[in-house]
């Protein structure tokens, strides 16, 4: 079992986050499980998450550098290391084909790993449809697209549309646009100076939508 706890911006208030991170945080680090935390920087300053932390054996992940701007689909070898190595702690190598299945979820996930495990369980479900006996590329893609399914039926309105559109052009996020990155309908990379892009899941379908208007 993989145990993945989101940082504190997805919670309600400060006092569920010190519930989680700080009160909780050592019932957590108690099970015998591989975990992943992802927390608000400003706990590093928390005297009282820092004894939680120094508790137990750690390593801190930086942020992973997924992809370089001029070149989308093609991931960096530190994303390859970093996930072909979460990849052989949750999944038995005998059912994957190969590197380029955990390169491509890497990709798909924008180096979120929380997504990186969905978009792997999503392409599973495919391959057991499907009657395959491993993980492809194609079983991946065609999984992932049911992930997809819901960002963009969340995204039919034309403020949400004129959003993805401006940030597909540009890579950039300005006001009133700030609520898809909440929403994952875009995704943050960290090459230098932050960059976003539309998440990989839906990019094809936004990238339609900009060669449509460029026609019309």
């Amino acid at each position: 079992m993989l145990l993945l706890v989101d940082d504190g911006d997805k919670y309600a208030s400060s006092t569920e986050t010190d519930a989680l991170f700080i009160r909780g945080g050592s019932t957590l680090l108690s099970l015998n499980a591989a975990a992943v935390f992802t927390f608000p920087y400003w706990l590093h300053f928390d005297a009282r998450f820092a004894a939680v932390a120094s508790a137990d054996e750690r390593t801190v992940l930086p942020n992973v550098k997924v992809i370089a701007p001029g070149d989308r689909k093609r991931v960096l070898p530190e994303a390859q290391v970093f996930f072909r190595k979460m990849a052989a702690r949750l999944v038995d190598p005998k059912l994957l084909d190969g590197d380029a299945t955990i390169d491509e979820a890497a990709r798909l996930s924008a180096g979120i790993p929380r997504e990186f495990v969905r978009i792997l369980k999503a392409g599973f479900t495919r391959a057991r449809e499907l009657g395959a006996a491993r993980l492809d590329v194609k079983a991946l893609e065609e999984g992932s697209r049911r992930l997809a399914i819901d960002y963009l039926t969340t995204a039919q309105s034309e403020k949400i549309r004129r959003g993805l559109k401006f940030v597909d052009l540009l890579h950039r996020l300005d006001d009133p646009f700030w609520p898809l990155l909440d929403s994952l309908h875009v995704v943050e990379y960290v090459n230098g100076k932050p960059w976003y892009a539309v998440n990989p899941l839906i990019a094809k379908d936004v990238a339609e939508w900009v060669a449509t208007n460029r026609e019309s």
